[in-house]
């Protein structure tokens, strides 16, 4: 048998990394603000030089643009210093301008710069303009929720609006948000944080991943059942002697029938790894949804292990490269998509992406091998990566889905019916994945 460890964002985030989208997009307006603030410095260097630059702003009626990047346009700087504040002061209202103290900034007051000019006040509009589709709808989501929502999930939703005449700037805007994306990521010391984690905790999670707790209410009861009578039969093949000394090494005092084989296995709930090479773990997969490649930190040199980033990583390796965008289609609008013939519309979706290379048909290949244990560590089952989901989910050689939760913050139910939404078979829901108090701790108590 072997094991799927299947390794999501709440993996990362638990180890300390600053991987969620929130963390993205504090740098990403961090970044923004900090260019313009050098397009700022850059005209603070001559006083006079601004005043008549605001001047002929106010003249030109803001024909002219002072800052201009990939994600925000700004007619007129009208501010000796940018900020998170002003920033979505300006998106959010418009004003028109904003006077400093200039004491206190070294700045001639914008006001007094137009005291001869009020009638021409007007034609000064320094709100900011957002060019990016994407950035546009994740402030207009954050001012709503108060928080960023799922970059990939506002895209797919967006994508299935857009009309053809769109669907090449929407796709370039994308494309922009998941090259930021890759450039953040890289800046993140993923050593350092994990070295500073202590080594308990690392033994902590390697000691589950590797757990040989193999008992049969972690198992899908039908398989179990079906397994432990093949073996019983060929048990039966042998000579009295071998079935008498098996049978006392695992302690099995019953009749030698496949009811009492099986019952002295279920009703106790032994651990099958009793019966050695019949049920143990050979190899360990590492299948990990997030672009770091911080699972490597936590494999047992010991064990056969294998390692998939399904969506690609950081190394710069063309072989593997970054996969962002929606992966779901079962999804009723997935088809509103294909039927209009547009190949622009499916740039960003997963499936077709994952034919770049060979990661996915190494899983499927992995998947085929021989049965295995589904171990779910920080991923929430969302959605967004529901066709591979389900793919693996209800993979005929899947037995077991154990899902590892936050004993600091109880997010079974959500997981669970996160889980849910990626069967298409309920019944197989319910023989596969485990019920709360089996499931495994992601966080160390």
């Amino acid at each position: 048998m072997n094991r799927v460890i299947l390794i999501g964002n709440g993996f990362d985030k638990g180890i300390g990394l600053p991987t969620l989208y929130g963390d993205f997009m504090k740098w990403l307006i961090d970044d923004i603000i900090k260019s313009v603030n050098i397009e700022i410095e850059n005209k603070k260097i001559n006083i006079t030089g601004f005043e008549e630059h605001v001047l002929s702003k106010i003249k030109e009626k803001a024909k002219y643009i002072d800052y201009d990047d990939n994600f925000i346009r700004i007619n007129t700087i009208d501010f000796s210093h940018f900020n998170k504040e002003l920033f979505f002061d300006k998106i959010n209202n418009g004003v028109r301008y904003h006077s400093y103290s200039p004491d206190k900034d070294n700045f001639n007051d914008l006001k007094q710069i137009t005291l001869h000019n009020q009638s021409e006040l007007n034609s000064i509009n320094s709100k900011i303009v957002i060019k990016n589709i994407i950035l546009s709808l994740l402030i207009k989501n954050y001012n709503t929720n108060s928080n960023w929502g799922n970059i990939e999930q506002i895209f797919y939703d967006e994508l299935i609006k857009t009309s053809d005449n769109k669907i090449e700037k929407l796709n370039k805007d994308f494309s922009m948000f998941t090259n930021k994306l890759e450039e953040y990521l890289k800046t993140i010391n993923i050593e350092s944080i994990i070295n500073s984690k202590s080594k308990e905790y690392i033994d902590y999670i390697k000691e589950n991943i590797y757990s040989n707790d193999l008992r049969p209410s972690y198992f899908c009861p039908i398989k179990i059942k079906e397994k432990l009578i093949e073996i019983n039969c060929d048990l039966n093949k042998c000579n009295q002697t071998t079935i008498n000394d098996f049978y006392k090494r695992i302690g099995f005092k019953g009749f030698p029938t496949d009811g009492d084989f099986i019952e002295y296995f279920i009703n106790e709930d032994k651990n099958l790894n009793i019966l050695d090479d019949e049920f143990t773990i050979d190899n360990y997969l590492f299948l990990n949804f997030n672009y770091t490649n911080t699972p490597t930190y936590f494999t047992d040199e010991n064990e056969i292990n294998f390692h998939i980033n399904i969506h690609g990583d950081l190394t710069d390796n063309q072989s593997s490269p970054i996969i962002f965008g929606f992966g779901d289609e079962l999804d009723e609008n997935y088809k509103i998509l294909e039927d209009k013939n547009n190949n622009h519309f499916l740039k960003h979706i997963k499936s077709i992406n994952y034919l770049k290379n060979n990661s996915y048909r190494k899983l499927i290949e992995f998947l085929e091998s021989k049965h295995f244990q589904l171990f779910i560590l920080g991923h929430s089952c969302g959605t967004s990566d529901r066709t591979l989901l389900n793919t693996v989910f209800e993979h005929d050689n899947c037995i077991s889905i154990v899902p590892f939760i936050r004993t600091d913050d109880d997010n079974y139910q959500d997981t669970i019916m996160n889980i849910y939404r990626n069967f298409t078979d309920k019944r197989k829901l319910r023989n596969r994945v485990v019920n709360k108090e089996l499931c495994k701790n992601l966080t160390l108590d």
